[in-house]
């Protein structure tokens, strides 16, 4: 399995020193961020714009707002330990938005072309999905009005392309050309309610009516030394002959060559086999990855999510492995709502049962070691 490289031969720690020193957006994890949540003001550096409540999370809190547990859910952070939360549109209240803005390190130069990007994933009790959302980079930041609609944003996410995994990070991504002196950027939903694309999810009695999107990683880099995110992914197994499977990720403004000739983003694949793709950017650097796509015969888990250890032989600990997985090998991590690691078992034998714990509500990370299979959830735990 290969990772992205750089056709320019480097050693890798030189290229992740080097983006690091290119990036324009400062503080693009949101590091530097305290423990306060839902206030107009994210962190020292990012801002919200319009003087709504756009949240931040911080792994150093010692309050629910954790990067497990946090207004919308749970989730790690794509990096480092912190990410910004931000709700996309509400749908009780007409052309609500949140944002998030910083201003540049630097301004950007006139004619050059940058990779610009995010990471974002969906909130785990957001009501509603999405496609609208992107990245705008101004002479100005936005001024105090609810919604940004007057402004094009350089990089949105492709249409259709609807945000609904509430697990994995994904990026939005692609190049530009600085028309010169840029100096802020601003991430969120540049449609108003009319053009925004709304798909329901589910009911959150909460805050119904709401998407919501974590965002971490801002990138404005030079495009000569950036290396974009062309991971197909690990070596993977399609369980139960579930094809076709899409491979592939989106990076605007990029030419892709397939192994089989093919020039899409994306490939849509039948059949098991290794797979590589080619990508070319406007500044011609190239990346390349391979992946491997086998299949097997592997049922989903149904994870229980209540156990009741009060010694009575019945349901006293938590089984997950039944007659068809029983020879998986499970890494299993429990984490209470402060966000502090109760059970971390990397050969999971089916033999906790919560002795030392109080009632209430966990969150698990279960993952099948061969297929690279990651499942999360809640556990209620009654004695």
């Amino acid at each position: 399995m290969k990772r992205p490289y750089f056709i320019i031969i480097l050693l890798l720690k030189l290229q992740i020193i080097n983006i690091e020193a290119q990036n324009f957006v400062p503080d693009p994890s949101f590091e530097n961020s305290d423990c306060t949540t839902g206030l107009t003001c994210c962190t020292p550096i990012w801002k919200s714009p319009n003087n709504e409540t756009t949240d931040v999370f911080n792994a150093d809190c010692l309050t629910d707002y954790k990067r497990i547990n946090n207004l919308e859910g749970w989730q790690l952070p794509h990096s480092g330990k912190s990410y910004l939360g931000i709700r996309p549109f509400i749908k009780t209240i007409w052309d609500y938005r949140e944002y998030i803005s910083a201003k540049l390190i630097d301004t950007l130069t006139k004619n050059k072309i940058y990779y610009i990007g995010f990471y974002y994933n969906v909130a785990n009790e957001a009501s509603w999905f999405t496609d609208d959302f992107g990245m705008f980079i101004g002479h100005q930041q936005p001024q105090w009005i609810p919604v940004l609609d007057m402004y094009i944003p350089q990089l949105r996410n492709p249409e259709e392309n609807i945000a609904r995994d509430t697990l994995n990070w994904q990026v939005v991504q692609g190049f530009f050309t600085a028309q010169g002196g840029e100096e802020y950027v601003t991430i969120g939903n540049f449609s108003n309610d009319l053009s925004t694309t709304m798909e329901f999810f589910q009911n959150n009695t909460q805050y119904d009516g709401s998407g919501y999107l974590q965002i971490d990683d801002v990138m404005i880099i030079p495009c000569e030394t950036a290396i974009p995110d062309v991971f197909l992914g690990n070596d993977t197994v399609v369980c139960n002959f579930k094809f076709p499977f899409i491979l592939g990720k989106e990076l605007q403004g990029a030419n892709y060559l397939w192994n089989d000739g093919s020039e899409n983003a994306k490939k849509t694949i039948n059949t098991p086999g290794k797979y590589w793709v080619s990508v070319t950017t406007p500044c011609n650097t190239i990346f390349t990855d391979t992946i491997l796509v086998e299949e097997d015969f592997c049922l989903t888990f149904e994870i229980p999510n209540i156990i009741t250890p009060n010694n009575n032989n019945q349901n006293d600990t938590w089984i997950i492995h039944n007659e068809y997985n029983k020879d998986y090998t499970l890494e299993v991590t429990v984490i209470n709502r402060w966000g502090n690691i109760v059970l971390n078992d990397n050969n999971y034998q089916d033999n906790w049962n919560a002795n030392d714990l109080s009632d209430g509500v966990y969150y698990y990370i279960v993952k099948d070691v061969k297929r690279e299979k990651l499942l999360k959830g809640t556990l209620t735990i009654i004695k």
